[in-house]
């Protein structure tokens, strides 16, 4: 909630919800990039990029749960199969479908 908070003074509650809608639906963002890398089977070094960006962005707005399993895509991505990415790529749906509706809830989406 720091983080959050932290944003917020900087850029107003208004700016904070844009920026978090903005991540968790934007079809061309960092997100859907990962999920399509990980869906599509793209090469591991793919995944450690797009994997990266979320890990980053989703640390920056204080979305802890996607921080931390985007880190742990990210480290993974050279020893997983196909299946294993698709059971990432699942979680890290409904981790976002969670945390949207977690924001929504709380007025910060």
């Amino acid at each position: 909630m720091l983080v959050i908070g932290d944003v917020c003074v900087g850029i107003s509650v208004d700016g904070y919800r844009t920026i978090v809608r903005g991540f968790l639906t934007d079809p061309a963002g960092s997100l859907a990039a990962l999920l399509a890398a990980l869906a599509q089977g793209a090469a591991p070094q793919a995944v450690q990029q797009h994997a990266h960006a979320v890990k980053g962005a989703a640390s920056s707005i204080g979305l802890r749960a996607l921080h931390e399993l985007a880190r742990e895509i990210e480290q993974g991505a050279e020893q997983r199969s196909a299946d294993d990415n698709q059971a990432l790529a699942e979680r890290l749906r409904e981790r976002s479908a969670t945390t949207q509706a977690l924001c929504e809830r709380m007025g910060l989406a």
